[in-house]
């Protein structure tokens, strides 16, 4: 039984050989970029969660209907994870995360376009897509204590995006309800590539852009109901 494993384990690395090389020439560069991050660093709002204390910042969290924050420093507490260790995982998940959101952007659009053997475009959408993912407003988000879940936020608003334009709507809608519940505005960006995708789609037809868009637009509102005033924007 271990044996067939094993064979099957060492069959889908064989065959997907190349993407895990991409995604690991991605991981490897975005841990370079953010090696100043992964040791001990304050934003403002991370002083005031070091100051204030965890329950105030886990209520902050709360009422805000940023639950999966709140989670992550109710565990830190429960678990007595000291702030420093806490900051470091946090980046580390961060990492990790925006590392997913690049590949699976560029693995989707690449395959939109139908490129998928021209070495050119794989380059030039490994190109566009990390400028998406890791423009000076997301990225940003990796200073903050809680930015492993800001960053799977970001990861989900992607994920989500893809599924809408393959018409996966339901399952879109409710991955989409779920990035809000970790940073509500990083959903911002799910319109941003969902509108690109219709506007690639249906380039020939500016009527149906036009009628999409608005779909777009409805869907995410209905998903933004939790949406709050927010010191931070993406």
């Amino acid at each position: 039984m271990l044996e067939k494993y094993r064979k099957d384990l060492i069959n889908k690395v064989e065959k997907n050989k190349i993407n895990i090389c991409i995604f690991g020439g991605m991981l490897i560069f975005t841990i370079i970029i953010c090696s100043n991050l992964l040791k001990m660093h304050f934003s403002q709002d991370t002083y005031s969660v070091y100051s204030s204390g965890w329950d105030e910042y886990i209520r902050h969290f709360l009422l805000s209907n940023r639950i999966f924050s709140a989670f992550q420093l109710w565990l830190s507490k429960v678990l007595s994870i000291s702030f420093e260790n806490t900051i470091l995982i946090s980046t580390v998940i961060a990492i990790v995360a925006f590392s997913l959101s690049w590949f699976i952007l560029y693995k989707f659009t690449i395959k939109l376009l139908k490129k998928e053997q021209d070495k050119f475009y794989n380059i030039l959408i490994i190109g566009i897509t990390f400028s998406i993912i890791y423009n000076f407003c997301t990225f940003e988000t990796i200073i903050f204590v809680e930015a492993g879940v800001m960053a799977f936020s970001i990861l989900l608003s992607v994920i989500a995006s893809c599924l809408y334009a393959n018409k996966k709507y339901l399952i879109s809608f409710i991955i989409l309800l779920i990035s809000s519940f970790c940073y509500q505005t990083a959903i911002d960006l799910f319109v941003l590539i969902t509108l690109v995708f219709i506007a690639y789609e249906n380039k020939n037809n500016i009527k149906e852009i036009f009628k999409k868009s608005i779909g777009v637009f409805l869907f995410f509102r209905n998903s933004n109901d939790n949406k709050f005033n927010n010191d931070k924007s993406i």
